[in-house]
C-alpha cells in the first residue's frame, strides 16, 4: 500500500512539476534539427549563432551554408519542446547566407535581425545582398524592412586572345558597398550603380514604419597631401595647395595658387608659417585655412574673404603626429576636425579636435580625449589614417577604432 502511495505521489509531483519543467537545448541539439529541416546530408553546412532577445529569452538560431534555398530557423534554448520560428528567403534563390547579426537598426528597442546573401554564377556573376527583418522572434510579426545589394559584379572571359599566357577578361562592377549602422540610421558607401564613392543614407521613419531615403550624393575624398615638387592639388573653390621642397629638414613647406597658377598673396605671419607648418589644409570651398604656427605651436584658422585670422588652439607643449583634416559642412555650418597624437599631454595618447563654424563670432573648438589607434612611419611620425582608424559618419557622429582590428566604435559629436 506505502509503495502504491509513493507511485501516485510520483506520477502527481512529475505531471505538475518536474516532467513538464523545460529541457535546454544545446547547440549540436539545434543543429541536428537544422539539418532535418534543410534536408543537409551533414551538420557541416548548418551555422548557429546565439543571441539574446532581453534578459530571459535565449535563442539558437541556425542557417544553411551552402546555395540552397536560404532558410533560418531560431529555436529557443530553454525550451527544448517549443516549436522553431522559421524565415523564409523563398525570393532570394540561388543564394547563400553568409553571415548573421542582430542589431536594433531601427533604434526602437527592439533587435532586427541582418542577413547577409551571397550569389555566385562561377565566373560570370558575384553578388552579396543585406536582407534586414523585422521582429525575427516573432513568427505572426516578422517581416521584411530592407534590402540592398552590397557587391554586383559581372566578368566575361576571351579565351581566344592571350597576354602574358592568361585569358583577357572584362569586369564590370555596379555595387561594391560597406553598410554601417547607428540611430535608427543605415549608412551605404562605395560604388553604387557604377557611380564611384557615392554614399546612400537612409532613416528610420517610425510614422510609416519604413525606411526613408534622406542622402544621396557623391563624396570626394580629400587628398591635402601632394608629392613633393608642385604637384597640382585638389581644386579648392578658386585655390589649389601645394606642398613644395622645404629649406628645413622635418619641415613641410606650402604656397597657394589661383586656378590660373599664380600664387596668392597671404599675409606675411601666414606666408611664413607655411615654410614650416606641420599641418596645412584647405577647407573644400576654399573658404578657410588651417595651419600651424610652428614656432608658437598654435593653431590657427585664416579666413580669406574676412581676411581675419583666429587661433583655434593657443598652444600645444609636445606634439607626434598629426592625422588628415576632414571637412565637412552640415545645415549650411561647416566644420572641421583632426586627431592629434601627444604622450605627455593626452591620457589616452591622442585626442580629437573638433572645430565648428558660429553664426556668429569666432569658431568653437571641442578636444576629446579618446583612444584612437594610430601608426608611426621611419621617421617616427605618428598619425592615426583617416578611413582606416576613423572617419565622420551622418550627423555629428565620429567613428574610431581603437585598436587595428578592433570593431568601430561610435562617439557623438553634439546635436544638429
Amino acid at each position: 500500500m506505502r509503495l502504491l502511495y509513493y507511485l501516485v505521489f510520483g506520477l502527481f509531483f512529475c505531471s505538475f512539476w518536474a516532467c513538464d519543467a523545460p529541457l535546454s537545448l544545446s547547440i549540436a541539439e539545434a543543429k541536428q534539427r537544422a539539418q532535418k529541416e534543410f534536408r543537409l546530408k551533414d551538420t557541416l553546412g548548418v551555422g548557429i549563432k546565439q543571441v539574446m532577445q532581453d534578459s530571459e529569452h535565449h535563442w539558437l538560431v541556425a542557417y544553411n551554408k551552402v546555395h540552397r534555398l536560404p532558410a533560418i530557423y531560431l529555436f529557443r534554448a530553454e525550451n527544448a519542446r517549443e516549436h522553431s520560428h522559421h524565415i523564409s528567403l523563398k525570393h532570394k534563390q540561388k543564394a547563400k547566407i553568409t553571415d548573421l547579426h542582430f542589431e536594433d537598426v531601427t533604434y526602437d528597442g527592439n533587435l532586427e535581425l541582418l542577413v547577409y546573401l551571397h550569389y555566385d554564377f562561377d565566373l560570370s556573376y558575384q553578388g552579396k545582398e543585406l536582407v534586414i527583418f523585422r521582429y525575427p522572434f516573432d513568427t505572426l510579426r516578422q517581416e521584411e524592412i530592407f534590402s540592398f545589394p552590397l557587391q554586383q559584379q559581372w566578368e566575361h572571359v576571351d579565351s581566344f586572345d592571350q597576354k602574358y599566357g592568361l585569358p583577357l577578361h572584362e569586369r564590370r562592377i555596379d555595387y561594391l558597398v560597406t553598410p554601417e549602422f547607428f540611430e535608427g540610421n543605415i549608412l551605404l558607401r562605395g560604388t553604387i550603380e557604377g557611380r564611384h564613392n557615392h554614399l546612400l543614407e537612409f532613416s528610420w521613419d517610425k510614422g510609416i514604419e519604413e525606411f526613408k531615403k534622406v542622402l544621396d550624393e557623391d563624396v570626394h575624398e580629400e587628398e591635402e597631401e601632394t608629392h613633393k615638387g608642385g604637384v597640382v592639388g585638389k581644386l579648392k573653390g578658386a585655390k589649389r595647395l601645394f606642398e613644395v621642397v622645404a629649406h628645413e629638414d622635418d619641415c613641410k613647406a606650402y604656397i597657394i595658387e589661383d586656378v590660373g597658377g599664380h600664387v596668392i598673396k597671404l599675409p606675411k605671419n601666414i606666408h611664413d608659417a607655411l615654410l614650416c607648418s606641420p599641418i596645412t589644409s584647405l577647407s573644400n570651398d576654399g573658404h578657410y585655412l588651417l595651419y600651424m604656427d610652428h614656432p608658437h605651436n598654435q593653431f590657427r584658422l585664416y579666413d580669406f574673404n574676412a581676411d581675419k585670422q583666429q587661433v583655434i588652439i593657443p598652444q600645444l607643449s609636445t606634439l607626434e603626429g598629426l592625422s588628415t583634416v576632414i571637412w565637412r559642412k552640415k545645415n549650411g555650418r561647416l566644420s572641421c576636425l583632426f586627431v592629434a597624437v601627444n604622450f605627455e599631454e593626452y591620457s589616452q595618447k591622442t585626442a580629437l579636435y573638433f572645430c565648428e563654424e558660429q553664426k556668429e563670432g569666432p569658431w568653437s573648438i571641442q578636444v576629446f580625449d579618446l583612444p584612437i589607434h594610430y601608426e608611426c612611419d621611419l621617421s617616427g611620425e605618428c598619425a592615426p589614417l583617416k578611413d582606416y582608424h576613423f572617419k565622420l559618419g551622418p550627423r555629428k557622429n565620429f567613428l574610431y577604432r581603437r585598436s587595428k582590428n578592433d570593431d568601430w566604435q561610435l562617439f557623438p559629436l553634439g546635436s544638429d
